[in-house]
């Protein structure tokens, strides 16, 4: 068998490291995105409630569009955070699966299996990563929004 894949020894270390590169961007989007939420949040709570008292309305065309891509926001950057799940190894499987192959076998079939959780993983990125920037969009519109509320209300 390892003639037939001389590679093996040197392909294994790096399909193992391949879970750990995929958690890694996993993690930071996902602190991205809950810093981002934190930031929008913070940012509305504070123009709202440095608005009260100052006679604006708040009933206007402004507030209702950015309080709706407030909601937007939140609720894509809640469901980038929350959907989908990473692919791993399973010991279980393995064990139930695997030990009775050889040595070679069990590596080239692990590589097998690594490579294409890595492809599902790096979707999973890559999809978090896109509902990312649509929630910054949507918290930009909506700090422009806010903007535009608190300018009419000066003529």
């Amino acid at each position: 068998m390892i003639d037939d894949y001389p590679g093996i020894e040197a392909a294994y270390p790096i399909a193992i490291a391949s879970y750990d590169v995929a958690i890694k961007r996993l993690d930071a989007i996902d602190g991205r995105l809950q810093t981002m939420m934190a930031f929008a949040i913070t940012a509305t709570a504070l123009v709202m409630s440095s608005t009260v008292n100052k006679g604006f309305k708040f009933h206007s065309c402004f507030l209702y569009l950015a309080a709706g891509c407030f909601v937007a926001g939140v609720s894509v950057g809640t469901y980038a955070r929350l959907h989908g799940n990473i692919c791993l190894l399973e010991p279980e499987k393995l064990y139930q699966r695997w030990l009775h192959k050889s040595d070679a076998t069990f590596k080239k079939d692990l590589i097998y299996f690594a490579g294409e959780h890595f492809h599902k993983n790096m979707e999973l990125v890559a999809r978090k990563w896109n509902l990312s920037l649509l929630a910054i969009a949507l918290f930009a519109l909506e700090m422009v929004f806010l903007a535009a509320w608190v300018v009419a209300r000066y003529p």
